[in-house]
């Protein structure tokens, strides 16, 4: 199997502003704390959807009796991290009221404070401990990828409503938090990397954050236009209960490569036989919006 590599960063990682994010926490002690503002991609074209392609996106209807799509507007999200940088995610429903509330109608971004909720991080420098996120605040953005203008073609195409982005602030060890996550399908709730670093300092800060489609290292389509982030392999899937399981595929692609968890990026495995992602446990495979 072949893997397609890039130095970018995954779950996770540290954003310096509301305005840019990625998805990969490394130590929160080596973060960049200037919260540097960062433009949004101002333009990008909505990539083609062939016919096959769409009849895979038909497919997938959000209308699950069991979960159905709209439960994402209600389901709150928990996130913490272990010894490995690798993200433990779970959506809930909460006891005590809180509801998403809007914050940026542009955005399409709502919030709620987390700060109770005991997301952690943990640090291989201190002995794996334990570190509360303080002050958290999780936001989510309906159908608008952060790192991209909100009112340029690509955010506008009706494929894009099913994908929700997940982003919290906060701070831990005194260091400030701005962190984008993964974007979830609520129609197969499937989990998407969307992210990469594009620029770190000498010491391993990012400086500086783009959206994969723009990446000169980008995965592209047999016409040479870049794979939106929706086409490589999904990370993992939200179950029924409500959380997230993360594919064991890559928990070790993050931990085992080169450069450690901050270096992975998404990749598709050219496969033949590599089936679409299932959701169970060991089901790996490729996006099910990918045309084989």
């Amino acid at each position: 199997m072949k893997k397609t590599w890039y130095a970018a960063a995954a779950l996770g990682v540290l954003l310096m502003c509301a305005s840019c994010g990625n998805i990969l926490l490394r130590d929160p002690r080596l973060y960049n704390t200037n919260h540097t503002q960062q433009e949004r991609i101002p333009t990008l074209p909505a990539p083609e959807i062939s016919a096959d392609q769409q009849v895979l996106f038909d497919k997938y209807t959000g209308t699950d009796p069991e979960f159905p799509a709209s439960e994402f507007d209600s389901l709150l999200l928990k996130v913490s991290f272990d010894v490995d940088n690798v993200p433990d995610y779970e959506f809930f429903y909460p006891e005590d009221g809180r509801v998403w509330v809007l914050e940026d109608n542009d955005l399409a971004q709502y919030q709620f404070d987390a700060s109770n909720d005991g997301n952690t991080s943990s640090s291989s420098i201190i002995g794996g401990e334990e570190i509360t996120i303080r002050n958290m605040t999780v936001y989510q953005y309906r159908g608008k990828n952060p790192l991209v203008y909100s009112k340029c073609e690509y955010n506008q195409m009706p494929e894009m409503e099913r994908f929700y982005f997940y982003h919290f602030t906060g701070s831990t060890a005194g260091i400030p938090l701005n962190n984008y996550l993964a974007a979830v399908d609520t129609y197969s709730r499937f989990l998407f990397v969307y992210g990469e670093i594009t620029e770190a300092s000498s010491v391993g800060i990012p400086e500086a954050y783009q959206t994969v489609e723009v990446s000169e290292r980008a995965e592209k389509r047999a016409d040479g236009t870049p794979r939106p982030f929706y086409e490589y392999d999904p990370i993992g899937y939200v179950k029924s209960d409500g959380t997230v399981m993360l594919y064991q595929e890559y928990r070790n692609a993050m931990i085992e490569g080169e450069g450690g968890a901050v270096d992975f990026f998404p990749y598709i495995i050219k496969d033949g036989a590599r089936d679409v992602a299932r959701h169970k446990e060991g089901g790996a495979g490729r996006s099910p919006y990918l045309v084989p």
